[in-house]
């Protein structure tokens, strides 16, 4: 977005004209489609190791939804930018890892900080209340 005054600018005449020359490079470079297949290997997998690993299928999935409520929380602003992608992303070992997630969600059910954030509105947790309680899952990496 540009005001009419900033047309001038070299910068926004660039992109104006990749619109109607080049319009694909605006174009995202892989679908929603694609994004959501991802995302469904990743959890199969993430599902597949934990049932190997001796987790009883309702705790599996528990957790998992879990998972997909922090995304959630972090798209809709419950929890700090990217603090659960992060988290799960760092490359950890598996029992820090264990320790953490269950910080994050002790934090998000209890209220209070995690990763110096002041959780501000311990309201907004109350509605977890099953969502997130504490287990002792058998994480290993990918």
């Amino acid at each position: 977005m540009f005001a009419l005054q900033d047309m001038a600018r070299p910068d926004v005449l660039q992109r104006l004209r990749a619109l109607w020359q080049d319009p694909g490079q605006y174009k995202p470079k892989v679908s929603n489609r694609e994004i959501t297949e991802a995302a469904a290997r990743t959890f199969a997998g993430t599902a597949a190791r934990l049932l190997a690993a001796g987790v009883a299928p309702q705790e599996a999935s528990h957790f998992l939804t879990q998972c997909v409520f922090c995304f959630f929380a972090e798209d809709v602003g419950l929890l700090p930018d990217r603090l659960f992608e992060r988290l799960v992303g760092a490359r950890v070992a598996p029992d820090r890892l264990r320790t953490q997630l269950q910080a994050l969600f002790a934090t998000m059910r209890e209220g209070g900080l995690f990763e110096q954030v002041q959780n501000g509105d311990n309201a907004a947790w109350a509605e977890l209340g099953p969502w997130v309680v504490a287990h002792r899952y058998a994480l290993s990496p990918a």
